[in-house]
């Protein structure tokens, strides 16, 4: 394990639930110390902060962002370097499409099976509306299905369903 430490931002709750669960503990193997906080709500000058307390620590860190409507990964990239100039391009990543498609990435056919949704083998077009749309009725909110499906979540699967997810593991070596 190294003595250094880990800083992880996130967009939302949901992201945040999935980094918690089933990535922080690859990086608890590794660091000191992992850190998981969601930037959403934070103003521009306390996210800045945050990112000159990493840099003067020393700590490893990055931001994950969806792409969202942006082009492509650099454009995405560049959204996000106007926001908090601070960040380097290597130190952020981009989610594609959307979080929602690396929670479907995770499941097996055996698994959509189980939990009642249709299996795919790319998730890369996965938003928030064809999520939700594929949630069966069982579930009583978003988090449930959600929770659920990370009791189900590998990350073997995941690789070959998602190519940012791909991306990302590869870069961390997870």
């Amino acid at each position: 394990m190294q003595h250094k430490n880990l800083w992880v931002w996130v967009e939302g709750n949901d992201d945040a639930r999935l980094f918690k669960e089933r990535i922080k503990p690859i990086f608890d193997q590794r660091y000191s110390r992992v850190r998981i906080r969601t930037y959403r709500h934070l103003n521009k000058k306390l996210m800045c902060k945050l990112i000159s307390v990493a840099n003067e620590e020393n700590a490893d860190y990055f931001l994950v962002a969806d792409i969202n409507s942006a082009p492509c990964p650099s454009a995405k990239k560049s959204e996000v370097r106007k926001v908090y100039s601070d960040l380097e391009d290597e130190n952020i990543i981009v989610v594609i499409r959307e979080i929602e498609g690396w929670y479907l990435a995770g499941l097996g056919n055996d698994s959509c099976r189980s939990l009642g949704i249709e299996t795919f083998n790319n998730t890369d077009q996965i938003g928030k509306g064809k999520f939700k749309e594929l949630m069966p009725t069982k579930y009583d909110s978003r988090v449930d299905y959600m929770s659920e499906i990370l009791k189900h979540w590998n990350i073997r699967v995941a690789l070959k369903k998602n190519s940012s997810f791909s991306y990302f593991a590869k870069k961390y070596n997870l």
